[in-house]
């Protein structure tokens, strides 16, 4: 988040043994007024990452979360949620599915009809499905 490219920027960072970021701090000053942003981020037991959540200074919502992130048995990232709003409901859900190769074929699901109560906000097939398949067979002439 980039607050303003004018005045005082300090960024601090916090890593676990691992070196992954768990903790950022910002801070900026412009006019005399200091905004602090703390970013937080937790990991599960492979590593990926799992939850993201903001805190700004000041703001009445106190810490935020701002994404979760959900894998599937080979690691792969099915779905993400973003913003959470309260104890259970996010503003949108990004779901992505893999084809056997375990290529990205779909970004959200195309075939559902959006509304709008629906927190898909976007529909994506991935043109990859669509390449030519290449079946290499020795010729001789």
């Amino acid at each position: 988040m980039c607050l303003c490219f004018r005045g005082t920027k300090t960024l601090a960072y916090l890593n676990d043994f691992p070196g992954k970021v768990k903790q950022t701090k910002q801070s900026q000053t412009f006019n005399s007024v200091t905004t602090k942003v703390n970013k937080y981020y937790d990991y599960d037991h492979a590593g990926r990452l799992k939850t993201t959540e903001q805190q700004i200074t000041g703001d009445a919502n106190g810490k935020v979360t701002v994404s979760e992130n959900n894998y599937n048995e080979i690691g792969q990232l099915i779905d993400k949620k973003l913003h959470k709003t309260n104890t259970y409901d996010y503003v949108q859900s990004v779901g992505y599915t893999y084809n056997i190769r375990g290529w990205l074929e779909k970004i959200n699901n195309p075939d559902v009809n959006l509304s709008s109560t629906s927190t898909q906000k976007f529909n994506l097939i991935s043109m990859i499905s669509n390449q030519k398949q290449f079946n290499i067979v020795g010729e001789y002439s």
